[in-house]
């Protein structure tokens, strides 16, 4: 897409990240444009990375987080940091996308208050604090994976230089858990060739390094496993719009959206909608209080949405306020067999 943009529409892209991957963009050749990149690197350098070698489990990590009044931990899925929530004590926070973005927004600006306060704050979270979130731990925990994800969870760790680098530290951990993550077995291989083969894991060649192994391990196929390209080919100027359209996916699972309706703004909203409005602006006023389950997820609280069917048989899932925690959203767990 990028060398499409760049060859027929005349533009330039610019890549600002600290864990740029290792893309082929032939006949393309991307140009540095910093004078002397690995001296930014080694300036921006905030933290050190610990790795912690025995595997734990959930309450073992609990307690390690406890014993911080300010710490940030990051889980590989919404289950398990709900577990982990459950386990912290009354001053914990917990951040992941079971909860809809009007709640997210709310904990995390009560968080942000704490830490301005200096009040005691642990948060476990799920990887959605990576990108775009403006926190400053003076402790972090990851769960180990990918090393392109432990690079961007450290920059909500000593985030403006208040400390020194070597007591701002990332705890790397790892959980006697099996987990169900879309290639994360092969992203943590590539962590951990990276980790053999160098001291400094945030360097550029480090980085660099791990990209390479990353896409030696998952294969040329792994980039098209649709063959999307195949239906988009120029030979014949016969794009395959309809075929593209159904195959493609930029995140292959499948989820279903559901509204949770627990507020006044909520109720009003969903008045509408069984009234027989569909509108452009109440889909945006709903996307406030939506929430994204993956199938596994969805059937096992299937019985509790309310379901609204419009004219063309587009199901539209409500769920009450009683099916909705308001400290971590949707019970991913729920309790069965009860009357």
């Amino acid at each position: 897409a990028i060398k499409e943009l760049i060859t027929n529409y005349k533009c330039t892209a610019l890549f600002a990240t600290a864990t740029q991957s290792k893309l082929d963009f032939s006949p393309f050749e991307p140009t540095e444009i910093l004078n002397e990149p690995e001296q930014m690197y080694d300036f921006f350098r905030r933290v050190t990375y610990k790795q912690i070698d025995e595997t734990i489990d959930v309450s073992q990590l609990a307690k390690m987080l406890n014993a911080y009044e300010k710490v940030l931990c990051i889980v590989n899925t919404r289950k398990i940091a709900q577990d982990l929530f459950q386990k912290l004590g009354h001053d914990a926070y917990h951040l992941s996308t079971t909860m809809y973005p009007k709640h997210r927004s709310k904990v995390l600006e009560e968080i942000r208050q704490k830490l301005k306060n200096n009040e005691p704050c642990r948060v476990v979270s799920t990887s959605l604090v990576e990108a775009g979130v403006d926190l400053d731990f003076t402790v972090l925990y990851r769960q180990k994976t990918g090393l392109d994800s432990i690079i961007q969870a450290a920059g909500r760790c000593n985030r403006e230089g208040r400390q020194s680098r070597e007591t701002a530290i990332v705890n790397i951990f790892t959980l006697d858990i099996d987990e169900n993550v879309a290639d994360n077995k092969q992203r943590i291989s590539a962590y951990e060739h990276v980790k053999r083969n160098f001291k400094e894991i945030d360097s550029i060649a480090a980085v660099s390094e791990y990209f390479h192994q990353l896409f030696y391990i998952k294969g040329d196929k792994a980039f098209d496993t649709q063959k999307i390209v195949e239906y988009m080919s120029k030979k014949s100027c016969m794009f395959s719009f309809k075929t593209v359209a159904e195959k493609f996916r930029l995140i292959d699972d499948i989820q279903r959206t559901v509204y949770v309706i627990n507020t006044d703004e909520s109720d009003k909203l969903a008045i509408r909608l069984r009234n027989g409005e569909r509108s452009r602006s109440l889909f945006r006023a709903l996307s406030h209080y939506n929430v994204s389950l993956y199938e596994y997820d969805f059937k096992k609280i299937s019985n509790n949405f309310e379901v609204i069917t419009d004219g063309n048989q587009e199901k539209i899932y409500l769920l009450a306020k009683q099916y909705y925690d308001e400290k971590f959203g949707i019970n991913l767990t729920p309790q069965t067999g009860n009357a």
